[in-house]
């Protein structure tokens, strides 16, 4: 299961660091929209996960099956939770991280003239779907690696997982990081607060942070965050942001990087 780290530090992004992004927006904002539907929906499935593990075991294993990612689930052609796992969660922790996160990018985005509605639900449910498989992927290795097996004095292989291999994954993490990572290659010096910092700090030193860290975090055996959805999300973020964004705004990352190559 993932738990979210982004709420504990995460604050709203500066107006003042924005000249140049755009205007902000109404609240009629398709993207603010569309933001706070993804955010209604999340909510949803949080109060739905509330009853079932309040004593309704048919409602529990429905969720299990229908908005979790687990090796059982693909295996057994629930494809479409790669999707759904990420509108899930069990914790209040868990899921106010996500969203407050989800807030403040969903704002940022919206800030760039050019980013409506069918970009930011591209962007956002492939970063959840890439996170997802990111994390399956990763898992599946883990399995492998595993059950290569040390022998016991019996012959026969450990095929035992160890707790550092998750049985299966949920939350809004990747379509975050995701929002996250096109959202810095858009405004990559736009501040934003993080806790406990009295100062605020480029966007792209956040992302930048957080990267680093999943990547450092991805084989530990005792972390219970899914470091891997993490990055398959920033990954897709940054591919979405060149293949569709890079000319949006003031060009952002790739204007910057043009400008100071050529």
């Amino acid at each position: 299961m993932s738990d979210s780290p982004f709420g504990r530090v995460f604050g709203p992004l500066t107006y003042r660091s924005i000249p140049g992004y755009g205007i902000i927006p109404n609240k009629e904002s398709a993207v603010l929209q569309a933001t706070y539907t993804i955010m209604a929906l999340n909510g949803a499935v949080f109060i739905a996960w509330q009853a079932a593990q309040s004593g309704n075991p048919e409602l529990l294993k429905g969720l299990e099956k229908h908005f979790t990612a687990s090796s059982n689930n693909w295996q057994r052609g629930r494809y479409w939770t790669l999707l759904t796992s990420a509108f899930s969660h069990r914790s209040v922790g868990h899921i106010t991280g996500n969203l407050v996160a989800l807030r403040t990018f969903g704002r940022a985005l919206s800030w760039i003239p050019g980013v409506g509605l069918l970009h930011f639900m591209s962007l956002t449910l492939g970063s959840a779907i890439a996170g997802s498989a990111a994390w399956l992927w990763q898992k599946r290795r883990a399995v492998g690696i595993v059950t290569q097996g040390r022998m016991l004095r019996n012959g026969s292989t450990v095929y035992s997982l160890g707790s550092h291999v998750q049985e299966m994954m949920l939350g809004a993490s990747g379509l975050v990081a995701g929002a996250g990572a096109a959202a810095t290659c858009l405004m990559p010096f736009a501040e934003m607060q993080v806790a406990p910092l009295p100062f605020p700090v480029p966007l792209w030193m956040v992302t930048a942070g957080y990267a680093a860290w999943d990547t450092y975090m991805l084989r530990a055996e005792t972390s219970q965050v899914a470091h891997a959805a993490h990055l398959g999300g920033v990954l897709f973020g940054i591919a979405y942001y060149l293949a569709f964004l890079r000319k949006l705004g003031n060009g952002g990352v790739w204007r910057f990087l043009m400008e100071k190559l050529w």
